[in-house]
């Protein structure tokens, strides 16, 4: 439930990259609150930051364009949604791969089963 208190949360954000401050994930929720708090500016810092520590972080990427797009960077904010698409395409190309690597796994384990069935 979103309770508005977004100051208390930069707080938190805040306090935890002070014990953390490698810590892409809490970059990222900083720089939503932020977003929230219309410090767009800011945001942007925090969420280029967090994609320093890992380039691929969907949600990073996300909240980028929407900081992006409210200091009406438009160009910008198309490439990191790009970016974004791109990400969670080679996701779901590299998730069938998987499946259907394990697809053809079971079936050579039910086959050799098979085969010691009929000894």
């Amino acid at each position: 439930m979103n309770l508005g208190r977004y100051e208390e949360a930069l707080q938190y954000f805040e306090r935890s990259l002070a014990i953390h401050p490698a810590d892409p994930s809490a970059l990222v929720f900083k720089g939503v609150v932020l977003i929230h708090l219309s410090q767009h500016e800011e945001a942007l810092a925090a969420l280029d930051q967090a994609l320093q520590l890992s380039p691929r972080h969907s949600e990073a990427l996300v909240f980028r364009g929407a900081a992006l797009n409210h200091l009406h960077r438009y160009n910008e904010c198309y490439e990191s949604y790009e970016q974004v698409l791109e990400i969670n395409q080679q996701q779901k190309s590299r998730t069938k791969s998987v499946a259907e690597r394990l697809s053809q796994l079971a079936t050579d384990i039910y086959t050799r089963l098979m085969s010691f069935r009929t000894l």
